[in-house]
């Protein structure tokens, strides 16, 4: 999260330097109360779609070492398959309103 942070530090600076400002606390975030709530509980409509699940449930596979010789060249290559995000508890967000310091 604190790289997530620092991102938003950034963008806010850069917001900033082209004649914004905001009154809103930039170093806080909001998440949700039940982190073990399954996205699609706060949000029926959310979907993964299935070519972005197949593509990170087998990134190790990618790697052209392993399609060569049908394993992970080293260890840290298994650790590349993931199953994208489906609880609360990974998301946090940042809602911040920004106004032109000088009129048009």
């Amino acid at each position: 999260m604190d790289r997530d942070m620092e991102r938003s530090e950034k963008i806010i600076s850069a917001i900033k330097q082209n004649g914004f400002i905001t009154k809103d606390n930039t170093t806080t975030y909001i998440h949700y109360k039940d982190e073990d709530r399954g996205i699609k509980k706060i949000d029926y409509k959310f979907e993964y779609p299935d070519e972005a699940i197949d593509l990170l449930t087998s990134l190790n596979m990618k790697c052209s070492a392993y399609n060569s010789n049908g394993q992970n060249c080293t260890e840290d290559c298994k650790n590349l398959n993931r199953w994208p995000v489906l609880k609360a508890r990974n998301i946090r967000y940042q809602v911040l309103s920004f106004d032109r310091k000088d009129s048009i």
